[in-house]
């Protein structure tokens, strides 16, 4: 796996990623100009909040993996939002966050408990006992789309994927958003992937 990262990243680190027989570089000018990547990795301890966002909103064509000296549920929303597919504390152990580069690497999507805790509670909250994903109402782009978003894939990548524009993708989404109710793509990830209690659990099926 090949990891790039715009940020500082502690020596420990580096040497637990090439350990890992993982190739590893820095690309001081930003991450959205690297195509020959397979997950990025950026640190809030050396950047700004905006600047990470800025390079999400960019899309670059891989998986970005954003860990935060003071990890809060807002900036972990914001993050995944913005199309980062993944967040959590840098104060996360070395193998647990190799773990979450090999989850990110792989396509699926990373977040802290604390976020995940609190994007559940909030849906329970706003939602009845009887909140249902109505998948049936979905078309078979949009069940893609939506599956794409599940796995944390930019919309650039599900373009791609898909073989369409990303202003389709944009489309497919808006409908998506529309007949599901999901608020934003960490919440129709959380959906897609049955992580809810039992009486809102999706029926793929």
């Amino acid at each position: 796996m090949r990891i790039s990262t715009p940020t500082f990243i502690s020596q420990a680190m580096r040497q637990a990623i090439v350990a890992q027989g993982w190739d590893f570089r820095v690309e001081p000018l930003g991450l959205s100009k690297t195509t020959d990547c397979d997950v990025g990795l950026v640190s809030l301890a050396s950047t700004t909040l905006d600047k990470v966002l800025a390079l999400l909103i960019e899309e670059p064509p891989f998986p970005v993996l954003v860990l935060d000296p003071t990890p809060s549920v807002e900036t972990g929303k914001l993050i995944l939002r913005a199309g980062g597919a993944g967040y959590d504390s840098d104060q996360l152990g070395i193998s647990e966050c190799l773990t979450a580069l090999s989850v990110v690497g792989s396509e699926d999507l990373w977040a802290s408990r604390d976020l995940l805790q609190s994007v559940v509670r909030g849906m329970l909250e706003i939602e009845s006992p009887h909140r249902y994903f109505p998948i049936a109402t979905l078309s078979p782009r949009e069940i893609e789309v939506a599956r794409f978003v599940a796995a944390g894939l930019p919309n650039k990548r599900i373009a791609l994927r898909m073989r369409v524009t990303e202003r389709t993708v944009k489309a497919h989404l808006s409908s998506i958003f529309q007949k599901t109710e999901a608020s934003d793509r960490l919440e129709l990830a959380l959906l897609m992937r049955g992580e809810l209690p039992e009486r809102i659990r999706i029926n793929l099926q």
